[in-house]
C-alpha cells in the first residue's frame, strides 16, 4: 500500500492538477470508515459519518480548486486514498504485532519493489538533495511510528478523523517556514475542519465510538 499511495500519485498528478490529486485523495478517511465498518465490525456512529463528510468539505475549501468535470482521471487519486485506508486497515489488522515489525515490513516490501526498478531510473544524488531524502525518511518514520501507534490504542474509527488536521498542519508550516500568511479561503477552511471536531466532542463520539 506505501508503493500504491505514490504510484497513484504520480498517475494523479500527470493527468490533473495536483491540488484536486491532494483534495481528492482526503476521500481516505470516508474509506477508513467503511472498511472499519466492514472488514474490522466497528460501530461506526452517524455522527462519524457526517464529521468525515464536513472534514473532507473544510480540506477542498481550504485547498480553493476548482474541480474539473467528473471523469475516469478521478480514479487515481481514489486509489491512492483507498490504498492509505487499506494500510490502515491492515496496521489495524496487525495490532498484535510489534510497531517496529510493522514498520520494517513496510520499508522491507517497498525496497524489494523499487530494487527492480531504480537500476534503470537512478541518478546520484547531489549532497544538498541526499539531506533533504535524509531527513524526508527520518521525518516519514516518526510520522508512521505514532500513526501506527495511534491505530494500535484506539479503534481506527475514532482516529481517522484526526487525519483532515494534515492540512491545518502544512498551512501553519507554510506560515511559520516561508512567513506566507494564509488566505480567506483556507482559514474558512480551517474552521470547517475544527466545527467538526467540536461537532463530535460536544456530541460525545469521541468517547463512544
Amino acid at each position: 500500500m506505501m508503493l500504491g499511495m505514490p504510484v497513484c500519485f504520480i498517475v494523479g498528478a500527470a493527468i490533473l492538477p495536483v491540488d484536486v490529486v491532494w483534495v481528492i485523495s482526503w476521500c481516505a478517511v470516508i474509506a477508513v470508515l467503511a472498511l472499519s465498518s466492514w472488514v474490522l465490525r466497528e460501530q461506526v456512529r452517524v455522527e462519524l459519518w457526517i464529521a468525515a463528510v464536513v472534514g473532507w468539505l473544510g480540506v477542498w475549501v481550504m485547498s480553493g480548486v476548482n474541480f474539473p468535470p467528473m471523469s475516469w482521471r478521478y480514479l487515481a487519486p481514489v486509489g491512492m486514498g483507498s490504498c492509505f485506508a487499506v494500510y490502515v486497515i491492515m496496521t489495524r489488522c496487525m495490532s498484535g504485532e510489534g510497531t517496529m515489525v510493522k514498520l520494517f515490513h513496510t520499508a522491507l516490501w517497498v525496497f524489494a519493489a523499487l530494487t527492480f526498478v531504480m537500476p534503470f531510473l537512478w541518478k546520484t544524488p547531489t549532497a544538498r538533495v541526499l539531506i533533504i531524502y535524509t531527513f524526508i525518511g527520518i521525518i516519514g518514520f516518526f510520522v508512521l511510528f505514532f500513526l501506527d501507534r495511534a491505530i494500535e490504542m484506539a479503534p481506527v474509527a475514532k482516529t481517522a478523523p484526526i487525519i483532515y488536521t494534515v492540512p491545518i498542519w502544512y498551512c501553519l508550516q507554510d506560515c511559520i517556514i516561508n512567513g506566507k500568511l494564509p488566505g480567506t479561503m483556507p482559514v474558512v477552511g480551517a474552521l470547517i475542519i475544527g466545527a467538526s471536531f467540536v461537532f463530535l466532542r460536544m456530541d460525545g463520539s469521541f468517547g463512544r465510538v
